[in-house]
């Protein structure tokens, strides 16, 4: 049976070091709009992204099943995601008048990322379950 704290860890890895690249990777596939288009910060994502790292880097560690590690990348996966969301609706909003929309080419490649760090923290909680299966426990916080 495949170790699925590894496949977190890998899918996490991958996605934080995408999304701090994935504005850049946008502006390469669509040179006509500028990365202040995106109102997504830079720094938000770069800033998640290291302690997606951080958080990943302890399930490989001799973690005992804590369930915190999971928790803490995919929140940070879903509130990546939902700021990318919410700030393409702001920026193709009939509110704002905005009379340009980012391909979906470009849409993608920003989404991918967050995308996979929330894979990789459902990876970790099966992770948690293949652990408290193996050994009878699962630490779920401590007193």
């Amino acid at each position: 049976m495949v170790n699925r704290a590894t496949l977190a860890f890998v899918s996490s890895i991958i996605g934080a070091a995408y999304q701090m690249i994935s504005l850049y990777v946008a502006i390469l596939i669509d040179r006509n709009t500028s990365p202040f288009y995106f109102t997504v910060g830079y720094y938000t994502l770069f800033l998640t992204g290291f302690i997606v790292i951080w958080s990943a880097s302890h399930i490989l560690e001799d973690w005992k099943g804590r369930i915190t590690w999971p928790s803490i990348i995919l929140v940070l996966g879903i509130a990546n995601l939902a700021s990318v969301i919410m700030s393409d609706y702001a920026q193709t909003s009939t509110i704002q008048g905005s009379t340009t929309s980012p391909s979906i080419t470009v849409i993608t490649a920003i989404i991918s990322g967050p995308l996979l760090i929330v894979i990789g923290g459902i990876l970790g909680f099966s992770a948690v379950r293949q652990y408290s299966r193996e050994h009878g426990r699962a630490v779920l916080g401590h007193a």
